[in-house]
This record gives structure tokens, sequence and C-alpha cells, in this order.
């Protein structure tokens, strides 16, 4: 008895230290508040960037170089992206991570206008720079790609059907972005996408059109352009995962997870 209490009372220091060292990052629900982030970049900075996170390390976003920046078609040479409310401190990068500012303290939920000059410093306003309305927040979901070898430059052309309102401008669509610590390509689609196309080599190769739920997806494609898709992560389909949303009370700071299971 008394060695069964000896490891019980060692597995609940365990379980304690766990908790103490546990990483904060969380996943915050779609409808956390959110503030409008414009910036203006150098004309060599190709697809900016945000980093974004609070003073208690809570990032924004899962992982470097953040969200990309959307084009304002109302204002040339601007861009904008909405951030959680709570994402006062922020880096514009862009090529890829390649080049960035220095870290940029924003005064909490006031919409900002920021210029990157060509020497990486910038010019914060809280004063509009551009015209018109802030285009609205859009929930954006992830399409993953897997191709080929032979294929160059993998793209993604999105749409919705049957309407045919198109995400990008012209084919073959946007360059996806690798990752070498996952080896997939991928971009990001408003929520609305329920059709895609994988093309590569300027749109030479393609799949068909691909029918899809508006939900992150894995899409694997082979060299004639016959494609195969999951809505699990392929590479991490033996280890079951969930996604946990939380949106905590204003006055709870840096909230923690703890979770177990049964088996």
């Amino acid at each position: 008895m008394k060695q069964f209490l000896k490891k019980l009372g060692m597995l609940f220091s365990v379980l304690a230290l766990i908790v103490f060292v546990m990483p904060t990052t969380l996943t915050f629900a779609e409808d956390v508040d959110r503030i409008a982030i414009h910036v203006q970049t150098p004309g060599d900075w190709k697809n900016p960037c945000a980093w974004a996170w609070n003073e208690d390390g809570t990032n924004a976003f899962e992982a470097w170089p953040g969200e990309e920046f959307d084009s304002d078609v109302d204002n040339e040479g601007w861009y904008y992206i909405w951030v959680p409310s709570y994402a006062n401190h922020l880096i514009v990068n862009a090529n890829n991570g390649g080049v960035q500012t220095e870290e940029i303290v924003l005064d909490s939920g006031k919409e900002s206008w920021i210029t990157v000059n060509d020497d990486k410093s910038v010019d914060v306003s809280y004063d509009a720079k551009t015209t018109g309305d802030t285009p609205e927040y859009v929930a954006k979901f992830a399409v993953h790609a897997k191709v080929d070898e032979s294929w160059k430059n993998p793209c993604l052309w999105a749409w919705s059907a049957p309407d045919g309102k198109n995400v990008f401008e012209s084919w073959p669509g946007k360059s996806m972005t690798y990752s070498e610590d996952s080896g997939w390509y991928t971009e990001k689609v408003p929520e609305w996408v329920n059709s895609v196309i994988i093309n590569g080599n300027n749109g030479e190769v393609q799949t068909e059109d691909l029918s899809i739920d508006p939900s992150e997806i894995w899409i694997t494609v082979d060299k004639d352009g016959k494609a195969d898709y999951s809505y699990v992560d392929p590479d991490k389909a033996d280890v079951p995962n969930i996604k946990v949303y939380v949106k905590a009370p204003s006055d709870w700071s840096n909230p923690n997870l703890w979770a177990w299971g049964e088996k």
C-alpha cells in the first residue's frame, strides 16, 4: 500500500510539472475580435506576411512567416490583413521570410497603417492612408498539395461553383509556398471556395476540377495529374488529432490547456 501511495504521489508530481511547462500557444476561435492592419512595402518585397503576437507571447498564427497580406485592389501598393485584437506586436516580412522589419508595437485594438521604407524602418499611422472602406474579414482555410517532382512551381486555382467566382485574377492562379519541414506546398483560400485545381509548369499540367468541402485539405498529385485528397494530414493519420478552440474572458492572462484520455 505504501509503495502504491508513493508511486501515486510521484505521478501527481510529474503531472503538476507538466502543467507548468506546457506551451501556451492556442488556436483561437474564428469569432475572436479582430482589427485590420494595412501595409505598404518596398517594390522588391514579394508576398508580404504578418507575424503577430501579444506581450504574453501568444502567437496569432501557427508558424513563421505568419499569414500573407491580401492586396487592396482599391489602393495600389497597399495590402491588408485582419489579426486578433490582442496581437499588438508585429513583424512585417516578405520573400518567404527573407526580409523583415524590426518588431513593431502597435496601440492595442486600433486599425493601423504601416509604411515600410527601403531601409526596413517603418512609419506607423492610426489615421487612414488608404481610401474607401476596409475590406471585410473573410475566414480562410489551407489547401496543401504534394506533387510529382516533375511539376515545377505548383499553383492553386480556386473558385466557387456553380457561380464561378474566382479567387485569383488569372490562370494558373497563385504559386503555392513550399515548407521544407512538412514537404507540402500550401496556399490559403476564402471559406466560400468549394472547387480547386492544382497545376504546375506554368499551367501545362494539372489535376481535374476537384470539388471539396471548405475545410483544411491535403491533396496528393501524381505525375499524370491524378489526385487523391484527405481532410486529415496523411503524415499524421496514425495519430488522430482534434483542434481545441478557446475564447477566454478578457481578464484571463496566458490561458493553458490540460487534456487527457482513456484507452
